[in-house]
């Protein structure tokens, strides 16, 4: 009867240290840095991925970039 109860405390206390050296299941993934660019148009900062390119220019949308070549060509 104690080396069950021993047994018990043994298989209880490894059951423990392996559930606390688990990373949580709710972590959120590692940020992963972006570099902010500004709109030519409008001067609002967009991440790199998101931004509409014309050349060195950068935009944060297709719309901007249209209104600024009709406002570089006049």
């Amino acid at each position: 009867m104690l080396l069950r109860i021993i047994a018990l405390l043994i298989i209880g206390y490894l059951i423990w240290r392996w559930l606390r050296q688990r990373p949580p299941l709710d972590t959120p993934p590692e940020a992963v840095p972006h570099q902010l660019l500004r709109c030519a148009q409008c001067g609002t900062f967009v991440p790199e991925s998101e931004v509409v390119r014309d050349g060195q220019r950068t935009f944060c949308c297709a719309d901007h970039r249209d209104k600024f070549k009709l406002t570089s060509d006049n």
